[in-house]
């Protein structure tokens, strides 16, 4: 184990690279040394990224891409069937007819099964909107943009109030 010195301790304080760090002004000491100058002014500039930054840009792109392509082609078809088979005679099919046998005290889980419970024709989320399959209430991009559209709605309104 090495024990430091009085005298080690003093030269590590007033080592020329301390110095540097500490100093203010860019003017030479006698003590710095020239290849702990900083660097010149023209290499501060604008530098273009590292090959491998660029390389992996597309790389990230692609295997997003991949995973995306996997989730919508073979994940999801594959727990929409299971879905479809488990309401038909699996647990989720004895999970609804409880639901709808049971308590009053259930009324959230009774309106968010709504439409597995009442099978039939949907109503249009959007009226205005023509009738179609995308058109419900439990597409999540229109409820997202239904979510997104009242903050929007909010300050386009106490906006016009405070205006006049």
């Amino acid at each position: 184990m090495l024990i430091p010195t009085p005298g080690s301790i003093l030269s590590s304080l007033t080592s020329p690279s301390l110095h540097l760090m500490h100093s203010t002004s860019l003017s030479l000491s006698s003590d710095t040394l020239p290849s702990e100058l900083p660097p010149p002014p023209s290499t501060l500039g604008f530098q273009p990224p590292p090959t491998t930054t660029l390389l992996s840009f597309p790389l990230i792109t692609l295997l997003s891409y991949l995973a995306y392509s996997f989730w919508s082609k073979t994940l999801v078809p594959q727990k929409r069937l299971e879905l479809s088979k488990s309401k038909r005679t699996g647990e989720v099919k004895q999970y609804l007819e409880d639901l709808s046998e049971g308590d009053e005290g259930r009324d959230v889980e009774k309106w968010l099964f709504s439409d597995w419970l009442n099978p039939g024709k949907k109503s249009r989320a959007v009226p205005f909107l023509k009738e179609a399959k995308w058109n419900s209430g439990d597409n999540p991009v229109l409820a997202t943009m239904g979510i997104l559209l009242i903050p929007i709605l909010y300050e386009t309104i106490s906006r016009f109030i405070n205006h006049q």
